[in-house]
């Protein structure tokens, strides 16, 4: 998603209230200008309704406050501007500086989706304090076009021979042995330029920790798989990927892939590898069997998957946390669980505990301190927390060192069709479990050194 597609100039304003309300009822205001067709009071109503039930202020000083109503344009975008700032939720002290405003019709399918990205977009810092502080509301408007619009960077020179002669090496391999993907780990590079011989030889899969719009218009790009910022364990994200990918139907298990990495921001690849999908995965799945389950949308578990790598990084207020998350298969999930306390998502409209929802992943952060395990519909829904799980069918043996948790998840994916995410508190590794035995694990203790030494 591209912010500026969505978004005119004459929808970029310097907000003159301060008052939350006032402020909704101002960019309410501005919407209506665009759309006559928009009902001011039931935009105005909706959008109050959303913020009693969970701030859209996003931290940063960005709030992102969204409805969704019967319309026939798909989005509607408005950016407010307040040099100020806004209190725009008692519970959290720092000012509002900068509100996106989004409004979906009714029926769009991908609203969560855009939502996500928008909130992605709004977490650079760096971009948010240009757009508040810029001159005028036109100058603000130009930097989103740039910056939020589509990728402008210049191809660095270095490493630039070292490059092109392992993307030299990377096509005559794919040649050798009838590779038609190609995993390109695209955060070492500055943009995809210098990848432009490879993408028009193979079929590209961008894989990435930062945003992944900037690749999504991208024509030479087939698609993008989002790895967890927490994920540090190149290894491990590798086979994640290879499993959402998977997922996705963008490989099939009897193909080869190649796989090109580099550090992050480096501006050198120095990594190829050669992977068999079907020997990595043959344990697992069956040559008629489908890697998710049915009502698991592939989405979801790259969010939950996300949700859990920031988390076991990061911990929460200075602790490692543990917890488990079960995803799919809920119906027989349920008849496998008991409450350990109240389930506080208990009464909540579906839309307002959806996984996908970006304001969701505090909360679910919140929540991560209880003891027992989420239980997560395949469409993105929180039915509850705290969950115990009760003893099932034994999964395969698991090494020394893994404890109750990864049990309960080997137990739980044995004895249905779910996949289940678990945080381990002791080593802050993240464990996929899929028919009782553990896909992958990612190891997060580099990515939590990292974010310390940066605090």
């Amino acid at each position: 998603m591209r912010l500026d597609k969505l978004l005119t100039r004459n929808r970029v304003i310097d907000l003159s209230s301060r008052d939350p309300k006032a402020v909704l009822a101002e960019m309410v205001e501005l919407v209506c200008k665009s759309d006559p067709k928009v009902n001011p009071e039931r935009l105005l109503k909706a959008l109050l309704a959303r913020e009693n039930t969970l701030t859209t202020a996003l931290g940063q000083g960005v709030a992102i406050p969204h409805a969704r109503l019967p319309m026939k344009r798909r989005f509607i975008c408005a950016v407010g501007r307040s040099a100020q700032g806004i209190i725009y939720d008692q519970s959290q002290p720092q000012p509002v500086h900068l509100v996106v405003m989004l409004v979906a019709s009714s029926e769009e399918k991908s609203f969560l989706r855009v939502l996500n990205a928008t909130a992605d977009l709004a977490k650079d810092v760096d971009t948010v304090k240009r757009i508040v502080h810029a001159e005028s509301p036109e100058e603000a408007f130009k930097i989103i076009t740039r910056t939020w619009g589509p990728s402008t960077a210049r191809v660095p020179t270095t490493h630039g021979a070292l490059n092109r002669s392992l993307m030299s090496h990377a096509i005559a391999l794919g040649r050798q042995h009838y590779v038609t993907s190609v995993f390109l780990f695209a955060d070492a590079l500055s943009n995809l330029d210098q990848a432009s011989r490879l993408c028009a030889d193979y079929d590209v899969i961008v894989v990435t920790r930062n945003k992944p719009e900037q690749y999504r218009n991208d024509k030479r790009v087939k698609d993008v798989i989002q790895i967890s910022s927490g994920s540090g364990d190149r290894v491990g994200q590798l086979k994640l990927a290879m499993l959402l990918a998977l997922t996705r139907g963008l490989i099939r298990r009897d193909e080869r892939i190649i796989c090109i990495a580099g550090l992050p921001g480096s501006g050198l690849l120095d990594t190829l590898v050669l992977v068999d999908a079907a020997r990595e995965y043959q344990m697992l799945f069956s040559p008629e069997e489908v890697p998710l389950p049915e009502d698991l949308r592939p989405e979801v578990l790259e969010r939950v998957i996300g949700i859990a790598g920031s988390l076991a990084a990061e911990g929460r207020e200075g602790k490692p946390v543990g917890t488990i998350f079960v995803v799919g298969d809920t119906d027989h999930v349920q008849k496998s669980c008991r409450p350990m306390v109240i389930n506080p998502f208990y009464g909540y409209r579906e839309d307002d505990r959806n996984i996908l929802d970006p304001f969701m992943e505090e909360t679910v952060k919140e929540f991560s301190s209880i003891d027992g395990a989420f239980i997560i519909r395949g469409d993105g829904v929180i039915m509850s927390a705290g969950s115990y799980l009760l003893p099932g069918i034994p999964g395969q043996e698991l090494p020394s060192g893994y404890g109750a948790r990864h049990e309960a998840a080997a137990g739980i994916t044995a004895s249905t069709h779910a996949i289940a995410i678990v945080i381990s508190q002791s080593t802050r590794q993240v464990s996929v479990f899929r028919k009782g035995a553990m896909i992958t694990a990612l190891d997060t203790k580099g990515q939590s050194k990292a974010n310390n030494l940066s605090r």
